[in-house]
């Protein structure tokens, strides 16, 4: 688990900034790593320019279509510092929402570096137990989407496809590297099940603590509000990773069209396929709205521990 003292900082520096009527996009670097933020919170990220081209970029533009989507204000302003990622980007908001305006401006160096900790504000203790409720019901909405997706991504993978399919070569290919890439991450989705079992202990555990603090000793109050924590950025990073290995899926129709020229549904399953795509659809929303619960409950919590219990390593509350 991070510093949870550094997690009121921003990620590195800033080399594009989507503005939306309705959040906010960043990709920003930092050592060498890229990242993907969503209303400052961190929502993917990837060790290399490469990798974050390849899985990351399609992930955050799904979630600016989505905004674009959500949005009655149809401008949106971007600030780019000539990074590699923002042509395809920019090519899907083009390509799909001809009614949205694109005002480019230069990101300044001043901007660039965000060397400020974000602030970060208590909430009165009843909206947090409300939100911690709410939380609870996310959470499990979450493991029941990843376990959709797996489902119907295993199914659509077993597909059998003729030896001579024309064309077939590159589809398989990208087929054999999907199920390479979801195995890899198979330790982590399974850990899901742990996590909502543990979560919902210190869930139900939490809001008692937060009416009778003085009845718990210091080390309970840290342990349940650590461990709740730790198991928040988990999810996030199964539901990153998952939608990072499966986007290729959801998107394989262009591929299908291209080198079979038959689209996907002569191949796959039409039922199972039309209800991936839902449910991957959900999962992208469900990132999203993971990124605000950081704002709004993990935050709210860790700053309601700080006032309980002290900590002499945090500075910024």
């Amino acid at each position: 688990m991070r510093d949870m003292t550094d997690m009121f900082s921003p990620v590195g520096k800033t080399i594009a900034h989507l503005g939306f009527e309705k959040g906010i996009v960043t990709i920003s670097k930092n050592k060498g790593k890229f990242y993907g933020l969503f209303d400052g919170n961190k929502i993917v990220e990837s060790e290399t320019a490469k990798k974050f081209s390849m899985k990351s970029v399609p992930v955050l533009s799904m979630v600016i279509s989505n905004l674009c989507k959500n949005s009655d204000n149809k401008k949106i302003t971007v600030k780019d510092s000539n990074s590699e990622f923002m042509g395809e980007i920019l090519k899907t908001i083009r390509d799909n929402f001809e009614d949205v305006e694109i005002l480019m401006l230069e990101l300044k160096p001043d901007e660039q570096v965000e060397n400020k900790p974000r602030e970060v504000k208590a909430t009165k203790d009843d909206i947090l137990i409300n939100r911690l409720s709410m939380y609870k019901k996310c959470l499990n909405k979450y493991f029941s989407n990843i376990q959709d997706v797996r489902k119907l991504a295993d199914i659509l993978l077993r597909t059998k496809f003729s030896s001579s399919m024309w064309g077939g070569k590159a589809v398989l290919g990208t087929i054999s590297s999907i199920k390479s890439d979801l195995n890899d991450i198979s330790k982590i989705i399974d850990s899901f099940d742990e996590i909502i079992e543990r979560s919902g202990h210190k869930l139900e555990q939490i809001p008692v603590m937060i009416k009778n603090s003085k009845v718990f000793d210091i080390s309970q109050i840290n342990q349940s509000v650590k461990d709740t924590t730790n198991d928040f950025f988990n999810v996030k990073t199964i539901m990153s990773s998952t939608a990072e290995c499966l986007y290729r899926l959801f998107d394989i129709d262009k591929q299908f069209k291209e080198q079979t020229g038959y689209p996907t549904t002569w191949f796959f399953n039409s039922s199972i396929f039309y209800d991936f795509i839902y449910s991957f659809e959900n999962l992208i929303k469900n990132l999203m709205e993971s990124s605000r619960i950081e704002s709004f409950v993990i935050e709210p919590l860790f700053v309601w521990k700080i006032r309980t219990i002290g900590d002499s390593k945090c500075q910024t509350i």
